[in-house]
């Protein structure tokens, strides 16, 4: 299984193209108790970057 990869150039350095595959995940993932309360502290702390919350 063969791939072309293509390359996008910035400042002139080349990155590839790269994106995940959509494997039916959905958006809603189910972190768990230890994981919620860990969202739970990085957002009462007021920390600069969460994702997709």
């Amino acid at each position: 299984m063969t791939q072309e990869i293509t390359y996008t150039e910035v400042n002139g350095y080349k990155t590839p193209d790269l994106a995940l595959p959509n494997d039916g995940l959905g958006k809603e993932i189910d972190i768990g108790v230890w994981g919620q309360r860990r969202l739970d502290y990085l957002k009462s702390t007021n920390v600069s970057y969460i994702p997709n919350c």
